[in-house]
């Protein structure tokens, strides 16, 4: 199971549920919410139905993150890098937020056996605040395309 140390985001979200709703170790109000999250609690937020994510920007490091008011303040940076615990970083900016972990998990995977194929759901199983949470068929070959289309490509570029 792959670890992965996740970027922070600040994420305007929309609760349909009473105010003190939870999920992933945070407490909603019941309409608009903008809240600094890690990647791993995007992942269970996404994928609660009683949550709708309007809006997902990465943090600056280093910036003033006060997460009052507007979300496209100008605090906000587009770029976002995995970073891997063995300190080994990989940019996943362009790919969609919900792919980020999944993309992850599959450059992990690669750089311990190169991969010839895409791997199957359940290899990329993460574990999620002592859950496991594998990516449906869809999300996998969404993240196995831009991975192929956006690392192994460079990868190779690089290698010439």
């Amino acid at each position: 199971m792959a670890k992965i140390k996740s970027s922070i985001l600040s994420a305007c979200i929309m609760c349909a549920m009473h105010t003190g709703y939870r999920r992933a170790g945070i407490a909603f109000d019941k309409g608009e919410n903008t809240v600094e999250i890690d990647e791993t609690q995007f992942v269970q937020i996404e994928q609660d139905k009683n949550l709708l994510v309007q809006s997902v920007e990465s943090i600056e490091p280093g910036a003033n993150n006060d997460t009052q008011g507007n979300v496209d303040d100008g605090l906000l940076d587009n770029h976002v890098t995995v970073s891997f615990v063995d300190g080994a970083e990989l940019d996943v900016s362009s790919a969609p937020v919900e792919l980020h972990h999944w993309i992850a998990v599959i450059d992990d995977l690669n750089k311990e056996a190169p991969l010839t194929k895409k791997p199957n759901c359940d290899h990329l199983t993460i574990g999620v605040d002592g859950e496991d949470l594998t990516p449906t068929a869809a999300q996998r070959d969404d993240a196995w395309r831009w991975y192929q289309d956006n690392v192994v490509i460079t990868e190779i570029k690089d290698s010439e």
